[in-house]
């Protein structure tokens, strides 16, 4: 059987999520239907809601359900493009967000960490007064600053708090992607003190198809698409219940519990190997990451003997690994060599890791 080391890209759904959408999927009906069995699905989403914001101290915000963090991603930068603010995204973030347009960049340290420095030598540029309080226009007189909480390839953890100081006492609004780290450390919306976050499910046992874009009540936030009035008229479209009545019990039946596996053990059997290195090793980051670059092997080709020999992992980040271009996230770390990504997840145990590890330093031994 394959060991499966590609929980980054997609993880896979808990059986006790499966069986408890099982049961939903032929009972669940429209939500904002007026009907009795309409406003039990309602009030399955409402539960579902405030058990995610429970689970993230995010109780007291605009919370909207989507299919996903491409979707939140997308649906917020876009807002903020239609209003003409300046948008500064980091050098390493997910396609969602650093595939827009006009968009300013802000360095990284070869650490991986955001270069604080530039941060705050480019915002003088831009402070400006923030819009007033529980408005929902975005002005141009504003900007909004973009940071992926972890990064989806090394897992390297930005110091978000003070980021997001720098960027308030300058006037703007900070939004994070916390896709990574949903569930695989401890997150806190209130005390990190950020005005916009997206999550998904689907990375550590949800469902794939949900996600959802929360926002604090004094941020400006427009709609992101249009149809019906669901969502705070800010995501039109019927929810999609069982998958979101199967992320809630994620939490409530699993996450609550998890401890992510530790990739320490493993990598100090890799770096035995003077062949072997690891992006980000030393920094803060994610316990189920390990970025891998090996001297005798180009990641592709490493990534292909893993395959053979029933490991599957990816090359860089799996929304572009598809297609065989270098890796933002290494190259702005001024790293000119591409990396394999091995990343773990609920399915996985500390034996997974030991073969991977074996089969690795074997293949750099030939």
């Amino acid at each position: 059987m394959t060991i499966y080391l590609d929980w980054n890209s997609t993880g896979i759904i808990h059986s006790k999520v499966l069986k408890h959408m099982s049961m939903l999927w032929s009972s669940c009906y429209n939500s904002s239907s007026a009907h009795k069995l309409g406003q039990n699905t309602r009030k399955l989403l409402t539960a579902s809601r405030e058990k995610i914001q429970n689970y993230l101290n995010a109780k007291n915000t605009k919370f909207i359900f989507t299919s996903g963090s491409t979707e939140s991603n997308v649906g917020l930068i876009r807002s903020w493009q239609l209003s003409k603010a300046q948008i500064f995204v980091s050098a390493s973030e997910h396609p969602s967000i650093i595939n827009a347009n006009n968009l300013h960049l802000i360095p990284l340290y070869s650490s991986g960490l955001v270069d604080i420095d530039a941060l705050k030598n480019i915002l003088p540029q831009f402070s400006a007064s923030k819009v007033s309080e529980n408005s929902c226009v975005i002005s141009n007189y504003t900007f909004l600053v973009s940071i992926a909480l972890a990064n989806s390839e090394t897992g390297i953890i930005q110091n978000i708090k003070k980021i997001a100081k720098i960027v308030h006492d300058h006037g703007g609004y900070i939004h994070i992607d916390a896709t990574q780290a949903f569930g695989r450390i401890s997150i806190d919306f209130t005390d990190l003190n950020v005005d916009y976050m997206t999550i998904s499910a689907h990375k550590v046992g949800g469902p794939i198809g949900v996600g959802a874009l929360i926002s604090k009540l004094t941020a400006p936030l427009q709609a992101i698409n249009w149809g019906g009035d669901q969502e705070m008229n800010i995501r039109s479209g019927t929810l999609a219940t069982p998958l979101i009545c199967g992320w809630s019990s994620c939490i409530f039946d699993f996450l609550d519990d998890y401890t992510p596996l530790s990739h320490d053990e493993f990598e100090a059997l890799l770096l035995r190997d003077s062949s072997l290195h690891i992006v980000g090793y030393g920094q803060n980051r994610l316990p189920n990451t390990t970025s891998l670059i090996s001297d005798k092997f180009n990641a592709s080709e490493l990534a292909m003997a893993l395959d053979v020999h029933e490991i599957a992992v990816s090359v860089g980040s799996a929304c572009t690994s598809g297609r065989l271009t270098k890796s933002k996230t290494l190259q702005a770390m001024n790293i000119d060599r591409e990396a394999i990504r091995i990343s773990s997840g609920w399915k996985n145990s500390s034996e997974d890791l030991k073969k991977c590890a074996k089969v690795i330093l074997n293949l750099s031994k030939e």
